[in-house]
């Protein structure tokens, strides 16, 4: 499941992307996607506006570890 995770920042690292964009992008389930988004919106690794999400610094700082 890291893996996956990972894989949703490096995404996001690259540029903002939609929720459908990060779906087809990364082969999760819609319930697990959305539950990925809200872990990082709720630790202020990503913000999501409407059905945007971008990465936050510390998300950046995060993808670096």
């Amino acid at each position: 499941m890291l893996e996956k995770l990972d894989r949703v920042l490096e995404l996001l690292a690259e540029r903002e992307r939609t929720f459908e964009e990060l779906k087809a992008e990364t082969s999760l389930s819609e319930e697990t996607l959305n539950l990925v988004i809200d872990f990082f919106v709720a630790h202020d690794f990503a913000t999501k506006d409407n059905n945007l999400i971008r990465l936050t610094d510390s998300g950046r700082k995060l993808l670096e570890l």
